[in-house]
């Protein structure tokens, strides 16, 4: 019976150092994760106040270009007006 009690208690003593491993994996796990949430929280932070930054430069950018286009639209609008006038005068 004693024998038999010593192996159930090596058994248990086993199970219980195997338990306390996973334990310890499961407490780093969590504390990878924390530091992950932290990580990825203070990216997020980051990359808005980026976006707060370069907005009045893209919009600025985004400004002159449609300006531009508009000039040119109407550039090329009046050389076509100016090209049917001097067709139809003919």
């Amino acid at each position: 019976m004693s024998s038999n009690l010593n192996t159930v208690l090596a058994d248990c003593e086993k199970q219980a150092e195997v338990l306390v491993e996973e334990i310890g994996k499961h407490r780093t796990a969590r504390v990878l994760s924390e530091q992950t949430a932290d990580s990825l929280e203070k990216l997020c932070i980051a990359l808005g106040d980026i976006h707060e930054k370069i907005q009045p430069f893209t919009a600025i950018v985004s400004r002159r270009r449609l300006i531009s286009l508009s000039v040119g639209y109407v550039i090329n609008l009046g050389l076509l007006l100016i090209i049917v006038v001097m067709l139809l005068a003919q």
